[in-house]
């Protein structure tokens, strides 16, 4: 039987029941009276239908006593269970208009079929990695218009080779599920076009973009961003790593947890304000992008000499340095929950300072960070941050692993200080909907952030790039914004 969304003559396959809800979760959201998990896909425009495709889910993990592959198959059913029906082919031919906007692979991907029936039809590409490129999907009815939304990502032939067999970022992804945390991006389903030899993972549409966007905008405009948002993203990223680090709270992993290897503001996006549950005016922060991501567990045999050597410059941890650092050669440190917290250090050590962490964390090997860790982190703005908030930042991004707060330690903090920004806005009238401050503002919404004025920030020399918006594939149906010019720094 078809459920609305898949063709029916593979609707069925793989997919599990609809995973029932339970109280007293440990992710339950702020003034929630039990746990509240959406049963859809969120979308950008509030009075939009949402899909009601079932979550495919499969079995628990081994613990870490009995034999561990992180290759394993995660299902229960092969993998050609979930390919679409032969003869559908993911590949199409673009319009001639589409290369006017697009390079060729982003335009015939998003004129390609979804997977998903007719009737849904592509958007515009939402960005292109090393590992596949993502795109903008929408159900339109029969005049037309848009009922739903959902992200398309797709990877292929890596350097000659294809894969056949599941991708882990949907291993991971699944895993993930199981805990019903609501700050990571919501997975959906899966397929494989195995005609055309590409995987696709069917996600949710977070419409506001992602941190690194946010960020790149804000150093246009030599603005500093609110603390209040800096707390809240804080927050998620946070509840997303006490999830990676205990699992689901029916008993958990066995003892194996989560390490993402990749997590950076351009891997944390924001979706619609959570005006119930949350601060009303900023976007909820949600950790996506799970291509790097592995489970592990402190006895690993693999654990660091394997997964040490993923991630992205910049935000890998001390204990993912390949070589090691001279700290490290004696006694290496697995990669655990730990490198998860300092990357978050690294994201909201960016989105505080406005200054790459490439350039600003990272010193010359040998004198790369020492066991002192980083200096006390400062700011030109005015009124300055608290040192509440930079002194949490600066504990994260100790070297040695175990000198940096663990995920509870961290969430109760956090949560001490958002909690208090929480009850204040709560205060106000109309809470649901209430206005920021001047000092609260964030500018997120679509391309608001051009009726801004500049700021105070004043870049390093080191900050080469402090004019590059960031903007990627540009939402064709917003007008541009028009960036303010200013010297790079050393002209």
């Amino acid at each position: 039987m078809s459920n609305g969304l898949v063709p029916e003559e593979y609707g069925h396959h793989g997919i599990g029941p609809q995973r029932t809800k339970r109280p007293g979760n440990r992710f339950q959201p702020y003034g929630a009276g039990q746990v509240h998990r959406e049963k859809s896909l969120r979308v950008s425009n509030p009075g939009l239908e949402t899909p009601q495709l079932p979550r495919q889910s499969g079995p628990k993990s081994k613990t870490p006593s009995e034999p561990y592959d992180m290759d394993e198959g995660y299902d229960s059913d092969p993998v050609e269970a979930y390919d679409v029906a032969w003869n559908q082919k993911a590949a199409a031919t673009a319009k001639a208009s589409d290369y006017d906007k697009w390079d060729t692979a982003s335009a015939e991907f998003i004129r390609s079929y979804s997977g998903l029936g007719d009737c849904w039809v592509g958007k515009r590409p939402l960005g292109v990695g090393g590992f596949g490129m993502a795109g903008l999907w929408e159900k339109r009815d029969g005049n037309g218009t848009v009922i739903e939304q959902m992200v398309i990502k797709q990877t292929g032939v890596r350097k000659g080779i294809w894969r056949p067999e599941m991708p882990m970022e949907v291993k991971m992804m699944r895993k993930m599920e199981e805990t019903e945390c609501s700050s990571v991006v919501r997975y959906i389903a899966y397929r494989r076009f195995f005609h055309d030899q590409v995987h696709r993972i069917y996600m949710e549409y977070c419409p506001h973009g992602d941190l690194k966007r946010l960020y790149k905008r804000y150093r246009k405009f030599r603005l500093y961003m609110p603390e209040p948002f800096l707390w809240d993203v804080f927050h998620h990223l946070v509840e997303a790593a006490v999830a990676m680090r205990y699992g689901p709270t029916d008993g958990g992993w066995g003892g194996h947890e989560i390490v993402h290897r990749d997590i950076k503001p351009g891997n944390i996006f924001l979706d619609m304000e959570d005006r119930k549950g949350g601060i009303p005016f900023y976007p909820k922060t949600k950790l996506g992008d799970w291509g790097l991501a592995r489970q592990t567990h402190a006895s690993d045999p693999d654990n660091p000499s394997i997964l040490n050597k993923a991630g992205t410059p910049g935000y890998r941890a001390p204990e993912q340095k390949d070589p090691p650092l001279p700290i490290f050669e004696t006694h290496p440190s697995s990669i655990l929950a730990h490198t998860n917290i300092w990357a978050i250090g690294a994201t909201m050590f960016e989105l505080m300072t406005l200054h790459r962490v490439h350039g600003f964390l990272l010193k010359p090997r040998g004198n790369i960070i020492d066991k002192k860790g980083i200096q006390p982190i400062q700011t030109d703005r005015k009124p300055s941050y608290s040192s509440q908030l930079s002194k949490l930042i600066q504990d994260c991004l100790k070297p040695i692993p175990l000198d940096r707060p663990n995920v509870m330690e961290l969430r109760s903090k956090i949560r001490t200080h958002r909690d208090a920004i929480f009850k204040l806005v709560r205060e106000r009238e109309g809470a649901e909907t209430a206005k920021p401050t001047e000092d609260e503002r964030l500018y997120y919404i679509g391309n608001e952030i051009k009726w801004a004025k500049t700021g105070d920030w004043q870049p390093h020399e080191r900050d080469k790039d402090s004019n590059k918006s960031g903007d990627g594939f540009a939402d064709p149906d917003l007008s541009p914004i028009h960036y303010p010019v200013f010297k790079e720094p050393g002209e």
